[in-house]
C-alpha cells in the first residue's frame, strides 16, 4: 500500500493566494499614500483663487503587467499655471500679455475696470521679475514617502501573516 499527497499543488495555491493578498494590501497602501500626498500638497499650495488646489487629483493607471501606478497631479484646464508655480520662472525681458492677465483677473477675482487693470499690472510685473519655485508637491511627497514605505511594509507583513 502506498500513501501520497501532492504537496506541489497545495503549495502553489497557497503562494498564489499569498501573492494576491500582498498585491491587494500593497495597492491599498499605495493608494492611501497618494491620497495623503494630495491632501498635504493641497494644504501647502499657494492659491488665491482656489483653482490650483481644486486641480489636484490622484490618477490610477494600469500597466501592461497589471500593476497599478498612482500619480498625484496638479494643473490641466483648471490651473494651467501649476508647473510655473511649482518650478518657478526666470526673469523675462518683456511684460507678459497684459490683456490676458486683465481677463484672468476679471474672471477669477471678480474685479472690473481700473481695479482689474491695477491688479493685472501688479501680476504682470511680478511675472516679468520671475517667480521663485514653490515645491508644494515635492515637499508633500518627501514628507509622505517614509510613511508610505512603512505602511507598505506593514501591509505586506499583514498579508503574509493573515493566511489569506
Amino acid at each position: 500500500m502506498k500513501i501520497s499527497r501532492n504537496i506541489g499543488a497545495a503549495m502553489a495555491q497557497r503562494l498564489t493566494d499569498y501573492s494576491r493578498a500582498v498585491k491587494r494590501e500593497a495597492n491599498r497602501e499605495l493608494r492611501v499614500g497618494a491620497e495623503n500626498i494630495l491632501e498635504l500638497a493641497k494644504a501647502n499650495a499657494p492659491d488665491s483663487t482656489g483653482a490650483l488646489r481644486a486641480s489636484g487629483r490622484v490618477v490610477a493607471r494600469q500597466t501592461a503587467s497589471g500593476s497599478t501606478i498612482y500619480s498625484v497631479e496638479f494643473g490641466g484646464e483648471k490651473a494651467p499655471y501649476a508647473l510655473y508655480v511649482h518650478e518657478g520662472t526666470l526673469p523675462r525681458s518683456k511684460m507678459p500679455p497684459f490683456q490676458n492677465i486683465v481677463q484672468w483677473v476679471e474672471i477669477n477675482l471678480g474685479l472690473t475696470g481700473k481695479e482689474a487693470r491695477r491688479v493685472a499690472f501688479a501680476i504682470a510685473r511680478s511675472i516679468k521679475q520671475g517667480q521663485p519655485p514653490n515645491k508644494f508637491l515635492e515637499r508633500a511627497f518627501r514628507n509622505q514617502v517614509p510613511k508610505i514605505y512603512a505602511a507598505y511594509k506593514r501591509g505586506v507583513r499583514n498579508a503574509a501573516t493573515s493566511g489569506r
